[in-house]
């Protein structure tokens, strides 16, 4: 297992404190768990009666709700059970990757928090049905709930490397931390109008927390941590990117409310423990810059080829209705046969664009590459091989440090004074070529 290069290890004699205050966050988290879950059953079988407020604020579904479910043919008990299964999985995949990252890395304490972040995160839904049930643990049930996001901009504020970036973020990340712990205690209970304090603290969160993180991976972080944050970014900006499309999904009403609420949301929130796990366990063994390039190309293509689909399927319908008075189903079996046909030159395309435009590094080391190649050929001036080599590595790689080999050359018994050469070529060309192929084969996508 790779081991993080950031100084966040806990000497010796902090662990069992450490590992105390995790227990302790653990104990919590099943107990919310244990006691919330029949709760939060129990409202979801229950069809809302009461106002439309009292409706928004719990989870029963409404009798609206309550009609779309029977449309589906499902009742209610049998979808809120559908809806505990599925709950059941997500508290599986936060869950299980918060205990995997503390069984392997329990002597680090960014580890530490972001296992704990994890596992308080199950929970979280089950703060308000217990709140409304046990009235005399409400304060407990929100302790967990702020302790959850206390640990977040914890966590967005130091991860990877423990260290704040840029150094006077130290005060805005204390000053949230300090919200997220006294606003459901002591605030509001001293401040009528202390929750309104959230609206200004989250809106500076989605500015300064993304600021924080690209300052960060510019300026402070080192090979390993970037790659960590890239997996990082991936996680939450996968996250939004469903969120978005479920609510242009609800918007255009082909998703109802209640089904966003009890899955889809559910499912774009898998993708932060997942890329949060790789990015603190295994980070080196997967290359996060595939992942994205390919996220990136075949989501703008399914994107693309849908609008195109049912951009045809309704003009043409139209059409077909305008002549012939009815629909036909031979639009759809034209409009699939498009979509087959754009697809491969789509593809192409677009996965060119977003080279040209998000990997520019990359697109711009094969154009070079290929001329290179061509013109080293033509070549046979050490001092100019060494010039134009270390000049295309310098453009394409921009290494911090670049120093050029060549493999002193042999020479043949009466051939004192020639070089050895392969195929009509001096053997130094080709050994400049073929550390180049190799460079550039190493950093291919």
């Amino acid at each position: 297992m790779a081991q993080s290069a950031a100084p966040t290890r806990l000497p010796r004699q902090w662990l069992w404190q450490a590992r105390l205050i995790w227990f302790l966050i653990l104990g919590l988290a099943l107990w919310k768990l244990i006691l919330g879950t029949p709760l939060i059953y129990a409202e979801k079988i229950t069809v809302c009666t009461g106002t439309a407020q009292e409706c928004v604020e719990g989870i029963s579904p409404t009798a609206e709700d309550d009609e779309a479910i029977q449309a589906a043919g499902l009742s209610i008990g049998q979808y809120a059970r559908l809806a505990m299964v599925f709950r059941l999985f997500e508290v599986v995949v936060w869950f299980g990757t918060g205990l995997l990252i503390f069984s392997l890395r329990s002597d680090d304490w960014m580890a530490l928090a972001v296992s704990a972040m994890m596992i308080l995160f199950t929970s979280g839904q089950a703060s308000d049905p217990i709140s409304r049930a046990y009235p005399n643990l409400d304060w407990l049930a929100q302790l967990g709930f702020s302790l959850q996001n206390a640990l977040l901009f914890l966590f967005i504020g130091l991860f990877p490397n423990g260290r704040f970036a840029p150094r006077w973020m130290k005060w805005y990340w204390i000053a949230m931390i300090a919200l997220a712990l006294l606003s459901d205690f002591i605030l509001q209970s001293l401040i009528p109008w202390a929750e309104w304090l959230w609206l200004p603290g989250w809106l500076s969160f989605l500015i300064l927390g993304p600021y924080s993180q690209i300052y960060r991976y510019r300026k402070t972080s080192n090979p390993v941590e970037r790659i960590q944050t890239r997996w990082e970014v991936f996680g939450f900006g996968a996250m939004a990117g469903l969120i978005l499309i479920g609510a242009i999904l609800q918007i255009v009403g082909l998703v109802p409310d209640f089904v966003m609420q009890d899955f889809f949301f559910g499912l774009a929130s898998l993708a932060i423990p997942v890329s949060v796990g790789i990015s603190v366990l295994r980070y080196r063994l997967w290359d996060i810059d595939v992942i994205i390039r390919r996220t990136l190309v075949y989501g703008a293509l399914t994107a693309t080829l849908g609008l195109v689909f049912f951009g045809s399927v309704v003009l043409l319908q139209s059409l077909v209705t305008a002549v012939g008075g009815q629909q036909s189903a031979v639009v759809t079996v034209v409009s699939t046969l498009l979509i087959a046909a754009l697809f491969t030159p789509l593809r192409r395309r677009i996965q060119n664009d977003i080279d040209r435009r998000f990997f520019r590094k990359k697109y711009d080391a094969e154009v070079i590459m290929a001329a290179f190649g061509s013109s080293l050929r033509e070549k046979v001036n050490l001092e100019d091989l060494q010039t134009q080599i270390t000049a295309v590595v310098e453009e394409t790689l921009q290494p911090e440090h670049l120093s050029l080999w060549l493999r002193p050359v042999r020479r043949l018994g009466a051939e004192q004074g020639q070089q050895r050469s392969v195929g009509g070529q001096p053997s130094a060309v080709i050994s400049a070529l073929s550390v180049a192929e190799d460079i550039f084969a190493n950093r291919h996508i």
